[in-house]
């Protein structure tokens, strides 16, 4: 299946859990979500498309999408439309009709997913989502059988994430750091376990779980935009009313605990009540709460004796001469899925999110900032509104490996 599909197939079952579920588009792609949408046991309620050869697809209602004008009756429509993919005037389409983007429609293929990843993008009891990697949960750069390894691991999202990059044809900067930490220790093993989507609470527990057992050297965190880029209240409770200050909640994690619920509710488990708590609720904002993540990545460094250093990442929203309407609209416009959530997640909420971050973590001398890195001349940098070029990826690894040498946290030699 293509990982895309794979990915996306996760986020759409738990967004129309409880709701009726139609797909835009009747080609190739869209039977073939629709047939990975029935092995979960989600069915359609029917398809959509612009204009219709027939009355039925597989057995279901062929609609033209001009009927949503007249009723659509709260469904979430999953949108299939290669063709399409990116499309702002489709995206306003949904948004004249009173839809939310995420909520009430998304798309399956967007504007920067063109090709296959190596690896496809699995969903993980523990952290919501994973990568089946060299390793699973990690592409892999270096020997792992070597006598003596230094073992790097890099946690982050998307914009850490090799994987992710690898289907666009970009290089991406845990490669260049690999390269640059090889010519000062043969012996590197580089580990990189960022995931497409992770906060910084996803790369703590994979940290404990993961990466504590496998006696790392050293950890780089490089994250900050998922976790900041947010929607100001009351949007963020009505975007995840369940996990509204449950931040350890995924939407991928809470599609097992509602099948748990289920679970509880059909059988009668001997001395439990038929009732699934989800924790306390976490009321930190952004910003602290990735801080707290941070800190508590830290904390095991220091226990398990192992190095660490965090990193507040730059992304458009902040960078200097991106702050003009003109231009920073023109780049919003490249990339689909924040583009869809604009209109209600506004950049100076986001930029706020930003510059707590920033003054947070000044008391903290393992964390560094990057967030200017590209001012002065980013137009050939930024894809999106946070993902770079390979030469934007270049620059990344370039500064942090500079910030390792500086510190005293690459190791030369066979150390």
């Amino acid at each position: 299946m293509n990982p895309l599909l794979n990915s996306k197939l996760s986020q759409i079952l738990a967004a129309c859990y409880d709701r009726e579920l139609a797909i835009y588009g009747s080609g190739e792609k869209a039977l073939e979500f629709y047939g990975e949408l029935k092995k979960y046991g989600k069915d359609i309620a029917f398809f959509l498309d612009d204009a219709p050869v027939s009355d039925t697809l597989e057995g279901k209602p062929l609609r033209n999408v001009a009927d949503l004008l007249l009723d659509r009756s709260g469904i979430f429509i999953a949108v299939v439309k290669p063709e399409k993919a990116g499309s702002l005037e489709l995206r306003n389409f949904f948004v004249s009709l009173g839809m939310l983007p995420r909520v009430d429609f998304d798309e399956v293929f967007s504007a920067n997913s063109a090709g296959e990843a190596p690896f496809p993008y699995v969903l993980d009891a523990n952290l919501g989502h994973n990568m089946l990697g060299d390793l699973p949960g990690f592409m892999v750069f270096g020997d792992m059988k070597a006598a003596r390894p230094y073992r790097v691991f890099i946690l982050g999202g998307s914009t850490a994430d090799s994987n992710c990059y690898s289907k666009q044809g970009i290089v991406s900067w845990p490669e260049f750091l690999y390269e640059k930490l090889s010519s000062i220790n043969k012996n590197t093993v580089l580990y990189c376990g960022a995931v497409i989507g992770y906060t910084a609470n996803q790369e703590f527990l994979k940290l404990a779980r993961d990466i504590v057992p496998m006696s790392p050297n050293l950890v780089i965190s490089y994250s900050g935009h998922n976790d900041l880029r947010t929607y100001p209240r009351p949007l963020a409770d009505y975007y995840g009313p369940t996990r509204a200050g449950r931040p350890f909640l995924t939407d991928k994690t809470e599609m097992f605990y509602r099948r748990s619920i289920e679970m509880a509710k059909s059988r009668i488990v001997p001395g439990f009540e038929n009732i699934v708590t989800y924790g306390l609720t976490n009321d930190q904002s952004p910003a602290s709460f990735w801080l707290s993540n941070q800190r508590m990545m830290y904390s095991l460094a220091r226990e398990f004796k192992f190095n660490f250093l965090g990193v507040l990442q730059p992304n458009a929203y902040v960078t200097e001469n991106l702050h003009g309407v003109d231009s920073f609209e023109a780049l919003r416009a490249r990339y689909y899925p924040q583009a869809a959530m604009y209109h209600i997640m506004p950049p100076e909420h986001v930029r706020q999110n930003m510059r707590e971050a920033r003054e947070l973590i000044k008391p903290h001398p393992f964390l560094s900032e990057y967030t200017g890195i590209f001012d002065g001349d980013p137009n050939d940098v930024y894809l999106d509104l946070v993902h770079v070029s390979t030469k934007g990826n270049r620059i990344i690894a370039d500064r942090i490996f500079q910030d390792l040498l500086e510190r005293g946290l690459a190791a030369r030699g066979d150390e």
